[in-house]
Protein backbone atom coordinates (compact mmCIF):
# COMPACT_ATOMS: atom_id res chain seq x y z
CA UNK A 1 0.00 0.00 0.00
CA UNK A 2 1.78 3.20 -0.87
CA UNK A 3 1.85 5.92 1.62
CA UNK A 4 -0.45 8.29 0.28
CA UNK A 5 -3.06 5.80 0.33
CA UNK A 6 -2.52 4.48 4.15
CA UNK A 7 -2.54 8.50 5.01
CA UNK A 8 -6.33 8.35 3.57
CA UNK A 9 -7.25 5.23 5.59
CA UNK A 10 -5.41 6.25 8.78
CA UNK A 11 -7.32 9.57 8.16
CA UNK A 12 -10.69 8.67 7.86
CA UNK A 13 -10.33 6.03 10.21
CA UNK A 14 -9.07 9.49 12.86
CA UNK A 15 -12.10 11.03 11.64
CA UNK A 16 -14.93 8.35 11.92
CA UNK A 17 -15.48 9.31 15.16
CA UNK A 18 -16.11 12.87 14.38
CA UNK A 19 -18.03 12.48 11.27
CA UNK A 20 -20.57 10.12 13.28
CA UNK A 21 -21.43 13.17 15.23
CA UNK A 22 -22.54 15.24 12.12
CA UNK A 23 -25.91 14.45 11.93
CA UNK A 24 -26.48 15.65 8.24
CA UNK A 25 -25.07 13.11 5.65
CA UNK A 26 -23.71 16.27 3.35
CA UNK A 27 -21.67 17.67 6.52
CA UNK A 28 -20.32 14.23 7.19
CA UNK A 29 -19.15 14.16 2.69
CA UNK A 30 -18.09 18.13 3.82
CA UNK A 31 -16.03 17.43 6.53
CA UNK A 32 -13.41 15.33 5.75
CA UNK A 33 -12.49 17.77 2.68
CA UNK A 34 -12.24 20.82 4.72
CA UNK A 35 -10.18 19.20 7.04
CA UNK A 36 -8.00 17.91 4.09
CA UNK A 37 -7.89 21.07 3.19
CA UNK A 38 -6.60 22.80 5.83
CA UNK A 39 -3.79 20.43 6.95
CA UNK A 40 -2.51 19.52 3.14
CA UNK A 41 0.28 21.39 1.23
CA UNK A 42 -0.69 24.98 -0.07
CA UNK A 43 -0.23 28.56 0.94
CA UNK A 44 -3.85 29.59 0.85
CA UNK A 45 -6.51 27.97 3.53
CA UNK A 46 -9.57 30.06 2.25
CA UNK A 47 -12.43 28.05 0.95
CA UNK A 48 -12.23 28.51 -3.30
CA UNK A 49 -8.26 27.67 -3.17
CA UNK A 50 -9.19 24.33 -0.97
CA UNK A 51 -12.54 23.58 -3.01
CA UNK A 52 -9.83 24.12 -6.57
CA UNK A 53 -7.09 21.66 -5.11
CA UNK A 54 -9.45 19.05 -3.37
CA UNK A 55 -12.66 19.13 -5.21
CA UNK A 56 -13.44 21.79 -8.02
CA UNK A 57 -17.36 20.67 -8.43
CA UNK A 58 -17.78 20.78 -4.80
CA UNK A 59 -17.16 24.64 -3.65
CA UNK A 60 -20.64 24.91 -3.05
CA UNK A 61 -21.49 22.39 -0.53
CA UNK A 62 -17.94 23.33 1.20
CA UNK A 63 -18.63 26.66 1.21
CA UNK A 64 -22.05 25.95 2.71
CA UNK A 65 -20.51 23.63 5.31
CA UNK A 66 -18.40 26.14 6.78
CA UNK A 67 -20.82 29.07 7.06
CA UNK A 68 -24.79 27.53 7.29
CA UNK A 69 -26.41 26.11 9.78
CA UNK A 70 -26.10 25.82 13.83
CA UNK A 71 -24.24 22.85 15.03
CA UNK A 72 -23.84 21.86 18.34
CA UNK A 73 -20.36 21.73 19.01
CA UNK A 74 -20.55 20.36 22.05
CA UNK A 75 -20.70 16.74 21.17
CA UNK A 76 -17.80 17.10 18.77
CA UNK A 77 -15.62 19.15 21.92
CA UNK A 78 -16.17 15.95 23.80
CA UNK A 79 -14.98 13.65 21.50
CA UNK A 80 -12.01 15.97 21.04
CA UNK A 81 -10.90 15.65 24.58
CA UNK A 82 -11.38 12.65 24.44
CA UNK A 83 -9.27 11.95 21.97
CA UNK A 84 -6.65 14.03 23.36
CA UNK A 85 -6.60 12.62 26.40
CA UNK A 86 -5.89 9.47 24.96
CA UNK A 87 -2.75 10.67 23.00
CA UNK A 88 -1.06 13.02 26.21
CA UNK A 89 -3.43 13.05 29.01
CA UNK A 90 -2.58 11.34 32.45
CA UNK A 91 -0.53 12.66 35.02
CA UNK A 92 1.97 14.46 33.82
CA UNK A 93 -0.09 16.56 31.46
CA UNK A 94 -0.94 19.78 31.93
CA UNK A 95 -3.59 22.33 30.66
CA UNK A 96 -2.27 25.49 29.09
CA UNK A 97 -4.49 28.46 29.19
CA UNK A 98 -3.33 31.21 26.77
CA UNK A 99 -4.83 34.38 25.25
CA UNK A 100 -4.08 35.58 21.40
CA UNK A 101 -4.65 38.48 19.67
CA UNK A 102 -5.88 39.09 16.07
CA UNK A 103 -4.24 42.17 14.91
CA UNK A 104 -7.36 43.72 13.18
CA UNK A 105 -7.69 47.51 10.94
CA UNK A 106 -11.18 47.97 10.93
CA UNK A 107 -14.10 47.58 13.27
CA UNK A 108 -16.44 45.87 11.82
CA UNK A 109 -15.79 42.26 12.68
CA UNK A 110 -16.79 40.76 15.87
CA UNK A 111 -14.94 41.61 19.38
CA UNK A 112 -12.43 43.93 17.78
CA UNK A 113 -11.13 47.09 19.59
CA UNK A 114 -8.98 48.75 21.54
CA UNK A 115 -7.72 45.58 24.12
CA UNK A 116 -3.97 44.31 24.77
CA UNK A 117 -2.57 42.58 22.58
CA UNK A 118 0.48 40.78 23.58
CA UNK A 119 1.97 39.85 20.22
CA UNK A 120 2.67 44.03 20.28
CA UNK A 121 3.40 44.70 24.34
CA UNK A 122 0.33 47.08 24.05
CA UNK A 123 -3.35 47.99 23.44
CA UNK A 124 -3.95 47.41 19.99
CA UNK A 125 -6.95 47.33 17.47
CA UNK A 126 -7.59 43.58 18.03
CA UNK A 127 -9.91 40.45 18.60
CA UNK A 128 -9.21 38.18 21.42
CA UNK A 129 -8.86 34.69 21.28
CA UNK A 130 -8.80 31.97 24.43
CA UNK A 131 -7.10 28.44 23.83
CA UNK A 132 -7.22 25.59 25.95
CA UNK A 133 -4.34 22.64 25.06
CA UNK A 134 -4.04 19.68 26.96
CA UNK A 135 -0.02 18.93 26.30
CA UNK A 136 2.50 16.70 27.81
CA UNK A 137 6.35 16.40 27.15
CA UNK A 138 6.52 18.45 23.63
CA UNK A 139 3.20 17.90 22.19
CA UNK A 140 0.23 20.09 22.78
CA UNK A 141 -2.94 19.34 21.45
CA UNK A 142 -5.26 22.72 21.42
CA UNK A 143 -8.71 21.40 22.59
CA UNK A 144 -10.92 24.31 22.96
CA UNK A 145 -10.77 28.19 21.21
CA UNK A 146 -12.89 30.64 21.93
CA UNK A 147 -13.31 34.51 20.73
CA UNK A 148 -13.07 37.02 23.62
CA UNK A 149 -15.76 39.70 24.37
CA UNK A 150 -15.02 42.01 26.15
CA UNK A 151 -18.29 43.76 27.96
CA UNK A 152 -16.95 47.48 27.76
CA UNK A 153 -13.70 47.78 25.30
CA UNK A 154 -13.72 51.48 25.44
CA UNK A 155 -15.11 52.42 28.77
CA UNK A 156 -11.95 52.12 30.82
CA UNK A 157 -12.20 48.45 31.70
CA UNK A 158 -9.20 46.20 31.83
CA UNK A 159 -9.55 44.00 29.30
CA UNK A 160 -6.49 41.83 30.27
CA UNK A 161 -7.91 41.34 33.76
CA UNK A 162 -11.53 40.28 32.02
CA UNK A 163 -9.48 37.98 29.74
CA UNK A 164 -7.61 36.44 32.58
CA UNK A 165 -11.26 36.07 34.35
CA UNK A 166 -12.44 34.73 31.22
CA UNK A 167 -9.52 31.91 30.52
CA UNK A 168 -10.39 30.79 34.43
CA UNK A 169 -13.77 30.40 33.47
CA UNK A 170 -12.99 28.30 30.61
CA UNK A 171 -10.46 26.30 32.30
CA UNK A 172 -13.32 25.77 34.90
CA UNK A 173 -16.05 24.90 32.80
CA UNK A 174 -13.75 22.30 30.98
CA UNK A 175 -12.55 20.55 33.43
CA UNK A 176 -15.40 20.20 35.56
CA UNK A 177 -16.98 17.68 32.24
CA UNK A 178 -13.40 16.49 31.42
CA UNK A 179 -12.18 12.81 32.43
CA UNK A 180 -8.84 14.16 33.27
CA UNK A 181 -8.25 16.28 36.14
CA UNK A 182 -7.17 19.57 37.08
CA UNK A 183 -5.90 21.26 40.40
CA UNK A 184 -9.31 22.74 41.84
CA UNK A 185 -8.64 26.33 41.88
CA UNK A 186 -7.90 28.06 45.02
CA UNK A 187 -10.81 30.29 45.27
CA UNK A 188 -14.22 28.48 43.34
CA UNK A 189 -16.16 31.10 44.60
CA UNK A 190 -14.84 33.98 42.33
CA UNK A 191 -15.27 31.47 39.17
CA UNK A 192 -18.89 32.37 37.54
Amino acid sequence: MSPSVAWGHEFQSWLEPFLKLLRHPARRRMCPLYVAGLISPGVRKSLQPMAARLAPADYDQLHHFVTVGPQDETPLEAELLARANQLVGGPDAVLVIDDTALLKQGTNSVGVGPQYAGAVGQKANCQALVVLTLAKDEVPIPIVLRLFLARHLDQGSRPLAARQCACEALAYALASRSPYTVPPPSDQAAWP
